[in-house]
């Protein structure tokens, strides 16, 4: 297997409120705080996974938040 990260995005969904509360949304208004919840795998083990980095789009492909 030629790749050095082998990790995979299960899932991601957005909330409006920080974890453990909040209730899963579809939609957001401009200017609206957005709360996302990712769950990650990797099959060689969870040791490896140290960060994450993010990058949303708007609707025409223009970056509006990443880390």
């Amino acid at each position: 297997l030629p790749a050095t990260t082998v990790i995979n995005v299960d899932s991601t969904v957005f909330y409006d409120a920080a974890f453990p509360a909040g209730s899963a949304q579809t939609g957001f208004a401009p200017n609206q705080t957005v709360f996302i919840r990712s769950v990650v795998s990797d099959p060689f083990g969870s040791f490896d996974i140290s960060s994450v980095s993010y990058q949303l789009l708007d609707p025409g492909g223009t970056p509006v938040a990443s880390s």
